[in-house]
């Protein structure tokens, strides 16, 4: 559009990425995974119910739960969203 100032788009290094995998791969071997399975199986209870799911959320996250956990959890209970589509005619 005439006259907008464009969006300027973040560039991440290649270094940066390769460091935060390096990150999770740590984290995931030095953490309590045990006590990790055990919240993310509440967690998966408490989605199945209809209790709050913050603090089972708040708990994963404690026991150092990475977001693609948790989500896979939720995944695995609720599914994903999907729109539906609507043919023009």
């Amino acid at each position: 559009v005439a006259g907008e100032t464009p969006l300027e788009i973040l560039q991440i290094e290649p270094r940066v990425e390769q460091e935060q995998i390096a990150r999770v791969q740590r984290l995931r071997q030095e953490r309590d995974n045990a006590l990790l399975r055990q919240k993310l199986t509440v967690l998966e209870n408490v989605a199945k119910s209809n209790e709050n799911i913050m603090p089972a959320i708040v708990d994963a996250v404690r026991a150092y739960g990475t977001i693609g956990e948790i989500a896979d959890v939720l995944r695995g209970v609720w599914g994903t969203y999907e729109e539906e589509s609507f043919a023009l005619s």
